[in-house]
């Protein structure tokens, strides 16, 4: 909020000493950021002081009808600015809870997928061959009273001597 009225009021004094050229375009980019991160009634009220304070500090009009039309373009160009921005930064707010709400549901399949998967693997493996001696490699007894709670599987090792040639 002081970065905003901070270079609102640079933009101004900007605009009050160049004499010669209106800076008021300038106000283009504290409305942008108003329009990311405030409220959107901030916004719409900061454009009505960045009107009044581009017509208070601008150049001089050689008419009536000058000063109303350059005003009601500064309005119409700072209204469309914060209109697309806050557009934007409400998609985006909508996107991220889309992939918030797809990641929580595919956490959720995974986990059911994991369940299943346990609740078909058997408890002891065939024993292998290696080198003449045979392992039997199976699961140890769950210790644990949930299988969630235990991501490792604990592996028990038994050896003995082929009787094979």
């Amino acid at each position: 909020m002081v970065l905003v009225f901070g270079s609102i009021g640079a933009v101004a004094y900007a605009d009050f000493i160049a004499t010669g050229v209106s800076l008021g375009y300038l106000y283009i980019l504290p409305l942008g950021i108003s329009a990311m991160f405030l409220r959107s009634q901030i916004s719409y009220g900061l454009i009505a002081a960045c009107v009044f304070l581009h017509d208070l500090f601008g150049v001089p009009y050689p008419s009536l009808l000058a000063r109303i039309t350059h005003n009601l373009t500064a309005l119409a160009g700072f209204t469309f600015v914060v209109y697309v921005i806050q557009r934007y930064v409400k998609q985006r707010e909508l996107l991220d809870n889309a992939v918030r709400k797809q990641r929580d549901q595919l956490l959720q399949d995974v986990e059911l997928a994991a369940q299943v998967q346990r609740m078909f693997l058997p408890i002891r493996r065939p024993s292998t061959s290696f080198f003449g001696r045979n392992f039997d490699v199976g699961r140890t007894p769950p210790s644990a009273p949930d299988p969630l709670v235990r991501p490792v599987v604990i592996l028990k090792v038994t050896c003995w001597k082929s009787s094979k040639p």
